[in-house]
């Protein structure tokens, strides 16, 4: 735990009586430092709660030492081995860093299994290696799933990896931003792989219907986004000094500070295409006891229709009471609506397709706009007119 040469973990007992001793040896420190300043309460209650995160990783490391030592480890470790995608070698043990959820860095003696030398394989695939210890507890690149999916879900919900990186300093774990950048992109490739995997196993028949929505009324959302792609960085140009009349520099001579023009990139508009697949009660409101798939790609359309196709089978839609498909008014949507329940295998589902009401209302305000009104006459008819019933069908697939 301290270090490459330090004591093997063999307990859970073992650590929980290490962690105790630190308590122990910091609880004078608190005391006195609560009691000469009761304001530094914050700073206090901080040090308490990265203590026992601290306390909470020795545990899980003494929780990972017993279930490694077992037989049962071993034998699945084995079959992870020989069902992996790619050709493996013989395994060779290996000492490597792993850092755990509160932040414990901690050295582990894994199992690596390089790939098989090109001399002993027919397929032309990527050579690719697996750490099979790490593989059984689902570790990233020396990182516990458990810190891959906070570091990932904080970039994810801030506006730059910088801004998540001192956030999730400011919670106690201290990573560098490069880390932080690895953690964040390696999550995501490993979902679009499972992604991947998934599309693969549909297209072939072999990716189980699911009973997510059976029974249930689904509503399927599909629309298009906007996002900025940085494009390559422009070179610097090149900013002549101020010279006199006799060619002479105007200030100091050269090598002191001055103002350069920093890089830039162009900024290219993409519309992703995106998808949200809920369950709605009779009023056509999510269920808030269940949670929404949300999926998108930047491939175009018709890999939107595929995933959306994916996504209704593998949550059971065919068992559904009903399926709404809710849209604007893009014909790239409509167009592939008949394909995507040919593909779900919804022929037996009753499927509906509605426009949404934002941009449905839209249409309302533009009618009264070409009246001739101004906005004060057209706000009140807008207003009534847009919560009135609908007096036309829904249009159904099929």
């Amino acid at each position: 735990m301290n270090g490459r040469d330090d004591v093997q973990i063999k307990s859970v007992e073992e650590m929980i009586g290490r962690f105790t001793s630190e308590l122990l040896a910091k609880l004078p420190d608190w005391k006195n430092e609560l009691m000469e300043n009761p304001q530094q309460l914050e700073e206090v209650e901080k040090t308490v709660h990265q203590s026992f995160a601290r306390g909470a990783d020795m545990l899980v490391a003494g929780l990972m030492s017993i279930v490694v030592a077992s037989s049962q480890f071993e034998n699945d470790s084995e079959k992870t081995r020989s069902g992996f995608s790619r050709p493996l070698g013989k395994g060779r043990e290996q000492t490597v860093r792993i850092r755990l959820l509160g932040g414990l860095l901690l050295w582990a003696t894994t199992l690596y299994c390089p790939p098989k030398k090109r001399f002993f394989r027919k397929d032309k695939l990527p050579r690719v290696g697996l750490n099979v210890t790490l593989a059984q507890f689902g570790f990233g690149k020396g990182v516990s799933p458990a810190l891959q999916s906070r570091v990932a879900r904080q970039v994810a919900l801030c506006p730059s990896i910088s801004f998540a990186h001192n956030e999730l300093k400011r919670d106690g774990v201290d990573l560098d931003i490069k880390a932080v950048r690895r953690i964040t992109y390696q999550c995501g490739e490993g979902l679009l792989q499972l992604r991947r995997h998934q599309i693969e196993l549909w297209r072939d028949g072999e990716l189980p219907a699911g009973d997510e929505v059976a029974g249930k009324r689904v509503s399927v959302q599909i629309d298009g986004g906007r996002i900025k792609i940085r494009g390559d960085m422009k070179a610097k140009t090149p900013v002549p000094e101020a010279t006199d009349a006799n060619d002479l520099l105007i200030e100091d001579a050269p090598g002191r500070s001055r103002k350069e023009p920093s890089r830039t990139f162009d900024a290219d508009w993409r519309e992703p295409k995106l998808v949200t697949i809920f369950v709605h009660d009779e009023h056509g409101k999510m269920v808030k006891t269940t949670q929404p798939t949300i999926d998108g790609t930047l491939l175009g359309p018709d890999v939107i229709a595929e995933l959306v196709a994916m996504h209704l089978h593998r949550l059971g839609a065919a068992k559904a009471t009903s399926v709404t498909f809710v849209a604007d008014g893009a014909p790239w949507i409509w167009d592939r609506i008949d394909k995507i329940i040919q593909l779900a295998e919804l022929a037996d589902v009753p499927t509906h397709q509605v426009l949404d009401c934002c941009h449905a209302v839209h249409h309302v305000s533009l009618a009264l706009k070409s009246l001739g009104l101004n906005a004060t006459e057209r706000m009140p008819l807008y207003r009534e007119h847009r919560t009135l019933p609908s007096q036309w069908p829904m249009a159904s697939g099929g």
